[in-house]
């Protein structure tokens, strides 16, 4: 598969992520604006993933959290990765911290209070070529079935690619779930 195609999320998947203590708080709201059953899903201070909640289609969950604390969204069934505001891995901010990036010009003698953020779970923007592997991914279960299939052996190459990554997801998705 060619760099280009969907570099963000493997690349994601390597990342060294795990949250660290803090005691400054932030507050979320998760708005998931798919069509899709969202997993939201905590990283924890060893870098284990916990599954915190599931949001449906259209809807948004609450969360009290800390700036240091990681998160990251995907798909319950297929196991892809959602972006969390454009980004494959969302890491909180502190309501300051947050008007200082939108506003830098604007000094706040008086730290503003703690309000919750509204972080949109959108699809990943994907070409449409790497959009079509994940598709036609969802027709086998295994890469060799791939083989069969009359078409040019890049495709075929990309295609097990993508059929393995989403098969060590699957098996590798056992969350532990929050309490």
């Amino acid at each position: 598969m060619e760099d280009h195609d969907e570099p963000n999320q493997e690349n994601a998947e390597l990342l060294p992520l795990r949250s660290r203590e803090c005691l400054e708080r932030s507050y979320v709201r998760f708005v998931n604006t798919t069509n899709r059953t969202i997993e939201i899903i905590w990283l924890n201070y060893t870098g284990q993933r916990i599954r915190y909640q599931l949001i449906g289609a259209r809807s948004y969950a609450n969360i009290d959290t800390f700036k240091t604390h990681p998160w990251i969204a995907q798909d319950v069934l297929t196991k892809d990765r959602m972006w969390l505001e454009r980004q494959y891995v969302y890491q909180p901010q502190t309501t300051r911290e947050h008007l200082n990036n939108a506003n830098p010009n604007i000094v706040y003698p008086i730290p503003p209070p703690e309000v919750r953020k509204v972080v949109a779970i959108t699809l990943p923007m994907l070409t449409l070529r790497y959009h079509a592997l994940l598709t036609i991914r969802n027709l086998f279960a295994q890469p060799e079935a791939v083989d069969n299939l009359e078409l040019p052996r890049d495709l075929k190459e990309d295609l097990k690619k993508v059929i393995i990554l989403r098969n060590r997801r699957l098996a590798t998705s056992a969350l532990t779930v929050a309490a």
